[in-house]
């Protein structure tokens, strides 16, 4: 396994994400008290300003840490209030911010620029209500901006900085995409008809092959089957997405023609209702027989990944015990 692997799976942990949002809530706040362009901006503190700012302190520290928790409304209205919110509130940020810039850039604000750089990335990894990639740019233009105000060789340092924690977001959040869609199909999709489960390994192709299958016990009808060509499962999210399209419509055309075929069935008597019976026997037999074969066909077509090694190396033993207890 790839020891990147690992890492990722670390860093989509949800309860990492929101410890660390708090806690950077927590330094920016205390680190922008203390820095020298609040004093800049709103001079000595005194008790007033100490209330106040205590006060949006621990709302907004809350805020973080219950981001998830409350399971904010995804409707367009709130996000619009939410997002036109967070507009004014940065630009009054980015105001003060401007006049602020005339005074001397100290650590503690460079600091808070980065904390808030890092909780903006935490609440974008919380909740998606559309203002958090615009206020994680924000935050990390300030770091930019303070690191130039010392020296403007740091501001390739900022680069590289703001360079990581986008590619870091990125990578994050299409690894959950990925994940949300893993979730919906697993890795063996289950379709039941009257008692009988079919699985098949992941299809990801969009292209299918109508099976027309006979049942002789069923005044010898047809009816149709649809599988995919070929299995590839490191093909992109669009193919996975399509595929639970796909086993959704097979699992609807299974039980669709398995109740109008019963149906077909008028039985009054005990031996009509086991003829019944048989019928229905026999078209759970020629299920297992489509699944065996699709099996096959998949563990062929498949057999240089892993996946496919692995299924190969399922089947085999499978016979080999077969085989011997059959032997002994």
């Amino acid at each position: 396994m790839s020891p990147i692997i690992p890492i990722l799976n670390f860093l989509n942990h949800p309860i990492l994400w929101r410890f660390t949002g708090f806690i950077s809530s927590i330094i920016g706040l205390l680190c922008y008290a203390l820095s020298s362009s609040f004093k800049h901006l709103f001079g000595e503190w005194n008790l007033l300003k100490i209330f106040l700012y205590v006060t949006l302190s621990f709302i907004t520290c809350i805020i973080v840490l219950l981001a998830k928790k409350w399971q904010l409304s995804k409707s367009l209205i709130l996000k619009a209030h939410v997002g036109f919110l967070i507009l004014m509130l940065t630009s009054v940020y980015s105001f003060f911010y401007d006049k602020s810039v005339n005074g001397k850039s100290d650590v503690l604000g460079l600091i808070s620029c980065v904390a808030f750089a890092l909780m903006s990335l935490s609440l974008s990894r919380q909740i998606d209500l559309g203002f958090e990639v615009d206020l994680l740019n924000f935050f990390l233009g300030c770091v930019t901006v303070q690191l130039m105000n010392f020296n403007l060789m740091l501001a390739s340092i900022g680069g590289v900085f703001c360079y990581f924690v986008i590619v870091l977001r990125a990578s994050l959040e299409s690894q959950q995409r990925i994940k949300d869609v893993g979730a919906t199909v697993s890795d063996h999709v289950e379709i039941e008809i009257e008692g009988v489960e079919i699985r098949g390994e992941h299809r990801s192709n969009s292209e299918y092959k109508n099976q027309h299958q006979e049942l002789p016990s069923l005044r010898k009808r047809h009816f149709v089957t649809s599988a995919p060509e070929e299995v590839h499962p490191r093909n992109s999210l669009a193919a996975y997405v399509e595929f639970v399209d796909a086993a959704k419509r097979i699992r609807a055309a299974y039980r669709e023609h398995t109740e109008e075929e019963i149906k077909e069935f008028n039985f009054f008597n005990q031996e009509a209702e086991a003829r019944k019976r048989v019928a229905a026997i026999m078209i759970q037999h020629a299920f297992h027989n489509y699944k065996a074969r699709k099996m096959t066909q998949a563990a062929t077509r498949i057999q240089r990944t892993f996946r496919a090694r692995k299924l190969r190396k399922i089947y085999l033993s499978a016979n080999s015990l077969t085989r011997y207890s059959i032997r002994s």
